[in-house]
């Protein structure tokens, strides 16, 4: 699967952007507001897991169902431009959505109640934890290609 140094570097990189992520996550909760180690890692955990596997299968979904309808009774094999953009920004809002879903209702099933604001703290975990997973790996896979 992995035949060049390049595509092994990325999943290394993306791996090391979740975790890094996960932990400073799971150490926040710990010593900002007080949650034990284990909730705060489970919280952490399974949310971000949750993220990425039912978050990015959806994102995929949605990618695909936008161009097939985009399509309508055409044969054309490409879809137009503005289909396309607007299939790549919603795949891109659909796994974040998610993730600011599932870390907002497991603040509530786990009873973190000292996050004071728990709709902007997902909102901002979200979006910092796509930008730590996807932005290292891509932001060097572009210039190794330069």
């Amino acid at each position: 699967m992995l035949n060049e140094p390049r595509q092994l570097l990325f999943v290394v990189l993306f791996f090391v952007g979740f975790f890094a992520f996960t932990i400073a996550e799971t150490y926040w909760l710990h010593r900002k507001k007080a949650v034990t180690p284990a909730r705060a890692l489970g919280f952490s955990f399974a949310s971000n897991v949750f993220a990425i596997t039912v978050g990015l299968f959806l994102s995929s979904v949605t990618f695909v169902a936008i161009l097939a309808v985009s399509r309508g009774n055409s044969v054309e094999v490409t879809p137009d431009a503005v289909a396309v953009a607007m299939a790549f920004v919603v795949s891109f809002v659909v796994p974040v959505g998610v993730l600011i879903v599932a870390k907002w209702l497991l603040l509530k099933f786990l009873k973190i109640a000292s996050v004071e604001r728990p709709f902007i703290y997902s909102l901002l975990a979200s979006i910092g934890f796509f930008l730590s997973v996807f932005l290292l790996p891509f932001l060097v896979e572009y210039w190794t290609v330069r």
